[in-house]
């Protein structure tokens, strides 16, 4: 055997994550941010890609957005797995919504060289949307345990 293979790999660097509640916080921010670039500044209709049908299509994203804000707001206080999955699945089908409005809509201009890369986007908006539903639904229903942590959390 070789010294190379007898040799023990280097122990791995533990990676740092947020905790839960700050991942909340930032996301819930972040969709608060998108929600005034695309309602007050600058706008949504200063993207020269899109057509006036756009129109049409702000109310969904936007629906999308505070959707986001609200169920992130609530995990900040509720940390449960049922919640999360909850929230997981709302998330995505009001997503899903969305991106299928923008698909069936599509209003970008015609001859935009950005038609491919958002109709790319799209798919896999719709792809993963139909993934988070589905993923939230076995969560769901396929009576994961209970958070082990609810009992001290509610006791603390």
């Amino acid at each position: 055997m070789s010294a190379a293979l007898a040799r023990p790999s280097p122990p791995r660097a533990r990676t740092r994550s947020l905790p839960p509640r700050a991942v909340s916080a930032v996301v819930a921010a972040v969709e608060l941010g998108l929600l005034y670039l695309v309602q007050v500044w600058p706008g949504w209709r200063t993207l020269p890609l899109l057509t006036p049908a756009a129109e049409e299509l702000v109310p969904w994203v936007v629906g999308a957005l505070w959707t986001g804000v609200v169920l992130e707001t609530v995990a900040l206080v509720v940390r449960t797995r049922w919640w999360r999955a909850v929230a997981d699945l709302t998330s995505s089908a009001v997503g899903l919504a969305a991106s299928v409005a923008a698909w069936d809509l599509f209003p970008v201009v015609a001859g935009s060289p950005w038609r491919t890369p958002l109709r790319a986007a799209l798919v896999v908006a719709i792809v993963g949307g139909v993934a988070g539903v589905v993923s939230s639904l076995v969560r769901i229903l396929g009576g994961s345990p209970p958070d082990p942590d609810a009992r001290r959390r509610r006791r603390g």
